[in-house]
C-alpha cells in the first residue's frame, strides 16, 4: 500500500520515512538509511528522517556516525 502512495506522492517525506521505519523493524538498516536519506531530500523541515537515520546507525553500532 506505502508502495502505490509513493507512486502517487513520490516526494512526500512521510510516506518514505514508513517505509523506513518498516525495513528498520525488519533490521535492514542499511536499506532503511538510504530510504530516509531521500525522505530528508524530499523535505528537509521534517525531521523524522533525520531521527529515523540516527537510529540506523546507532542499531548497527555506528555510534561515532550518528552524531
Amino acid at each position: 500500500m506505502l508502495d502505490e502512495a509513493i507512486r502517487l506522492e513520490p516526494d512526500n517525506a512521510e510516506y518514505r520515512s514508513e517505509i523506513g521505519y518498516q525495513k528498520c523493524m525488519l533490521g535492514e538498516y542499511n536499506e532503511a538509511y538510504a530510504i530516509y536519506q531521500k525522505a530528508s531530500q524530499c523535505d528537509e523541515s521534517n525531521q523524522t528522517p533525520l531521527y529515523g537515520m540516527i537510529n540506523c546507525k546507532i542499531q548497527q553500532d555506528q555510534v561515532e556516525d550518528a552524531g
